[in-house]
């Protein structure tokens, strides 16, 4: 999970602010293309812990030039972590 610059969603007519991201894997064929999964939520700390609620969620499919450039990067989870907020227009702080 990564903490990202707080945004505004609309959600169910309500407006929500999601400082939380968290992405995973759902599918990747090991040779040219991968779906994501991710999910963005408010995450507030308490006396009890952390506690995440996950606003909204989505998938994302990555293939062709980008997905040979994740294979090939050497820390490939936080190139994922970015690619995937830059196609969501989210910046990870």
């Amino acid at each position: 999970m990564a903490q990202i610059q707080p945004i505004t969603l609309w959600i169910q007519g309500q407006t929500k602010t999601a400082n939380a991201f968290d992405l995973s894997i759902v599918n990747d064929d090991l040779s040219t293309r991968a779906v994501l999964y991710y999910r963005l939520g408010t995450q507030t700390e308490s006396a009890e812990g952390t506690q995440t609620v996950w606003l909204q969620d989505g998938n994302l499919t990555i293939d062709g030039e980008d997905y040979q450039t994740w294979d090939a990067y050497a820390d490939a989870n936080e190139w994922i972590y970015n690619w995937a907020a830059q196609q969501l227009n989210i910046t990870i702080i």
